[in-house]
């Protein structure tokens, strides 16, 4: 390849790569809570049109069935937008729209159900499931993302600085099970015990919800709500790495 052909390149894929980056950062569409919202709960949606009202059209017939005005516009510092507020609070009908900017932009599908949020609810705790150490994740269970167990970690070695005299370092102890942190397989006390204490606390809170969710997790319908048995997965680890000093 000669230097004009190179050059000719560079040039080319430079151009490609900046209109590709300005298409990310520079579109009309219209954000919002892409799940949806809850009939009594507020509702808002951000938009870069220059426009001054929009529409909400029914997401399978087209039928619009909302009509409302932007608020006035302010600068976003964070993407350099000018943007406006479209509040549609007061539109309480369940369904599944689309919002529209009358000059031109729209959002992703969203719903108005009240239960809107109950599969998000279930999936944050299933992928705590879906992060055990130690067991392995059968079909059953885990579908397609089903695995051998990782990790035994019965044969973890006490470093110098959790050492004490009926545990000198370099002993062996066995701390099975917990969920991994991240892709590094690593498993922590605090992120753990973080999220034990916001379960047992949403439990706590509202356990009607709980008490009916069906996580399909190996203990799912032994009389304790999934939640829990989730939580307790992750405590039984925790009790391994106390010193029994």
């Amino acid at each position: 390849m000669n230097i004009r052909t190179a050059l000719k390149l560079t040039i080319a894929f430079t151009f490609l790569f900046s209109v590709a980056a300005f298409s990310q950062s520079a579109n009309n569409m219209v954000k919002l809570n892409q799940l949806g919202f809850y009939p009594e709960a507020p509702k808002v949606a951000i938009s870069p049109s220059s426009s001054t009202s929009f529409h909400i059209r029914n997401a399978t017939d087209g039928t619009v069935v909302y009509q409302g005005e932007f608020s006035v516009s302010r600068n976003y510092s964070l993407s350099g937008e000018q943007v406006k507020v479209a509040d549609f609070s007061d539109f309480k009908t369940p369904g599944e729209y689309v919002l529209y900017a009358d000059g031109g932009g729209k959002s992703y599908p969203f719903s108005i159900e009240n239960n809107v949020f109950g599969e998000l609810s279930k999936g944050l705790t299933k992928a705590l499931y879906f992060n055990r150490a130690s067991v392995p994740l059968t079909e059953e269970y885990a579908g397609e993302w089903a695995r051998a167990a990782g990790h035994p970690d019965n044969q973890v070695i006490i470093h110098p600085s959790a050492a004490t005299d009926n545990r000198p370092a370099g002993s062996r102890i066995s701390s099975p099970g917990g969920w991994y942190d991240a892709g590094d397989f690593n498993k922590y006390v605090v992120p753990i015990s973080s999220s034990i204490n916001h379960m047992l606390f949403a439990y706590e809170q509202f356990p009607e919800y709980f008490n009916d969710q069906d996580l399909n997790i190996p203990e799912s319908g032994d009389n304790v709500p999934d939640v829990l048995d989730e939580a307790a997965f992750a405590l039984r680890w925790l009790f391994t790495m106390q010193d029994p000093d």
